[in-house]
């Protein structure tokens, strides 16, 4: 069993040592009710018997006590639980309190965490089993013992049927019944049969009613529209059991959504795809943490390449996410996928409800959503009102060459959380897969996402919206990027090699900015090194009026025939000679300052190597950087920013793993 997985259990079970005492303390009140309770049935019961001589003899039911955490008997059924299960008790309590997981929602809480937390990273987008593997077995077995497990699927059998589905712990449930867990082969009742075990996904809600009978259930019953639901209200997508004198079908099913025909399956694939998002996120996360560790140019490549694997599998599972929904999804229309002959009455409440206003032409329509936004208060903003419908085939904006096609918002009380936007972006020129730009809509600016494969120029491809936001690119540490000369990596047009050739004081300037450096190349704080272009484009300004001004002094004196003086060529030989001489030791000084920021050491020349390169090869030093700490594979270069990245892209802040350990270690210390 990892790490994470013992953190995550020592919480668990804190919490539920604290929810365990409470129930304790309640079910001793209960007990001791009952107790009264028991002797009055044992009192009425001598009394009948004395009445009737003839009436068989009946031993009185007292009520049946389950075992709990910590007691004699829980020992002795799993003797693996007295180590590091729930709420054990290992000096044996002799206390028979109740551990109810059907009315103490804490202690439920608690399990359904543990399990869920364990499973559910296992299912992806379209599977319908996973596996359980030997460390799996082991955890549980540790963690929660046969009697415990038990009582949980009991639990979870209770709840499902009373409680309600839009509640936490109602949300929790349908995530344990997506895994089986309500079944009686399930596998926290299985581990006795070893790792490798494979068990079903059961994204349906309506098949719990299978796993355990329909006896078992209160019988459903049917509204007005015909819809079913049990006491409590929640809906489980399947109708009651009908005559057979019944014409209507046994299984109609109105979905909560009407804007989707299968509402129930989109929840439960949903939430596989949710989790499998997060399991990414966080790999993404730890592998840039552990690539900034890295001190060795193969560790630096063999985390880049992983990064960028998940980076692509990112995109897909977006991309198929997208896909899934769009074809789920009838952009536009406004109609219901229900037979009407089912039932008409709820057809035309819901037809009424989520259909798009009748608009005879496109003028009506613009007509009518331009004063919808004035009285919105919007103004001529291409801006999308919750009752709006934008055509398919209008182009709002040509310039980004980006096709509206934007979802009708659902009304639904139960909606999930919300989604990101979805366009057709049409790419600007041949991109890879993974690759982000920002495209514009209207007014406003988005981040599009390249699919997996790459585009080509013209080519029209489904991105989500994504909002601006701070991006930070991992810069690698212990070594270069690349070699010095490798300028033309990106092309001859790329801006940071048009920049270096022409103005390298601006590509200095724009390196400095992003680096953190101050007009000296030292480290500064980000007020200081955000002025740092301004003064590189300043003084390129100075120099070239200084050279402008001496240059109309000299033709005057030419034409008008006077001698040019040798005090004015001196003048400004010193002055271009000087300016060469700042620029050339900034450059030594933000070379020296990048090695020193990322740990990267002196390969030729050691001792004097800044000074040499920034002498000798000044443009290929300024681009070398230029390229180091950037990442132009993913996120394009710009020419006229203060950092030649787009606005939202920042580099990542520099964490070794020294300080890591000792932030660890301190945290630890306190925690203890």
């Amino acid at each position: 069993m990892d790490d994470i997985s013992v953190g995550q259990a020592s919480a668990a079970v804190a919490m539920a040592n604290s929810a365990i005492d409470n129930a304790r303390r309640a079910a001793a009140t209960s007990r001791s009710r009952r107790a009264v309770a028991g002797e009055g049935d044992a009192t009425m019961h001598s009394l009948m018997s004395s009445d009737d001589p003839h009436r068989p003899s009946e031993t009185p039911r007292t009520p049946r006590l389950n075992p709990i955490p910590g007691t004699a008997e829980f020992v002795k059924n799993d003797s693996t639980y007295a180590r590091t299960s729930v709420g054990v008790d290992t000096k044996g309590s002799s206390s028979t309190t109740d551990l109810d997981l059907k009315h103490n929602d804490n202690a439920y809480h608690v399990v359904a965490t543990l399990v869920t937390d364990r499973l559910l990273p296992k299912l992806s987008s379209n599977s319908s089993y996973y596996t359980v593997s030997g460390a799996d077995v082991e955890f549980f077995s540790q963690m929660l013992p046969y009697s415990v497990r038990r009582a949980f699927v009991e639990a979870l059998r209770y709840r499902l049927q009373s409680s309600s589905a839009e509640s936490p712990l109602g949300r929790l449930s349908l995530q344990c019944q997506i895994l089986g867990l309500d079944r009686e082969k399930n596998v926290l009742l299985d581990l006795g049969q070893g790792h490798g075990m494979t068990y079903s996904v059961y994204r349906n809600m309506g098949l719990q009613q299978q796993a355990y009978g329909l006896h078992e259930l209160q019988e459903p019953s049917s509204n007005q529209y015909g819809t079913t639901s049990t006491p409590n209200g929640v809906n489980f997508g399947l109708s009651s059991p009908l005559s057979s004198c019944s014409n209507q079908p046994a299984n109609l099913f109105v979905d909560s959504n009407p804007l989707s025909t299968n509402n129930n399956d989109n929840y439960y694939q949903d939430t596989a795809e949710s989790l499998a998002r997060q399991q990414i996120m966080a790999e993404i996360n730890e592998t840039k943490f552990l690539m900034r560790g890295s001190v060795t140019p193969e560790a630096v490549s063999f985390w880049k390449k992983h990064l960028e694997e998940l980076s692509e599998r990112l995109v897909a599972l977006s991309k198929e996410e997208q896909i899934r929904r769009s074809s789920n999804m009838s952009f536009g229309t406004g109609n219901v996928n229900m037979d009407e002959n089912r039932n008409g009455n709820m057809y035309q409440k819901v037809k009424q409800h989520y259909s798009v206003p009748n608009i005879a032409s496109r003028e009506e329509y613009l007509e009518k959503n331009r004063k919808m936004r004035e009285e919105a208060g919007l103004g001529d903003h291409a801006r999308q009102l919750p009752s709006s419908y934008t055509p398919p085939e209008q182009i709002l904006n040509a310039q980004a060459d980006v096709v509206g096609t934007y979802r009708p918002a659902a009304s639904s009380e139960n909606k999930q959380q919300e989604e990101l936007p979805v366009c057709d972006v049409v790419a600007p020129s041949d991109l890879p897969g993974g690759y982000m730009f920002e495209a514009q809509l209207g007014s406003k600016k988005f981040l599009a996402t390249v699919p997996p494969g790459g585009v080509t120029k013209g080519q029209r491809f489904v991105s989500t919206m994504k909002e601006l936001e701070i991006i930070e690119i991992p810069v690698p540490l212990g070594a270069w990027r690349d070699e010095s000369c490798e300028c033309l990596n990106h092309g001859v047009f790329h801006p940071l090699f048009l920049n270096t050739v022409f103005v390298p004081c601006i590509a200095l300037g724009q390196i400095m900015t992003r680096a953190g450096l101050d007009w000296y190349g030292e480290p500064a704080s980000k007020l200081v090194s955000g002025l740092s272009c301004a003064n590189m484009t300043v003084m390129l300004t100075f120099w070239l009026a200084m050279n402008a001004s001496a240059l109309f002094m000299f033709r005057v004196r030419w034409e008008r025939g006077m001698d040019l003086g040798i005090e004015f060529v001196a003048i400004l030989v010193a002055f271009n000679l000087l300016t060469w001489c700042y620029l050339i030791n900034l450059t030594r000084n933000v070379r020296e300052s990048i090695r020193n920021k990322y740990q990267i050491p002196e390969e030729r020349c050691v001792g004097c190597e800044d000074c040499m390169c920034a002498t000798f090869c000044t443009p290929c030093t300024i681009c070398h950087m230029g390229r180091h700490t950037a990442d132009f594979e993913t996120y394009r270069g710009t020419c006229c920013s203060s950092t030649g990245l787009p606005r939202q892209v920042e580099l990542a802040q520099v964490t070794f793993y020294e300080d890591q350990y000792q932030n660890v270690d301190s945290h630890s210390s306190h925690v203890v």
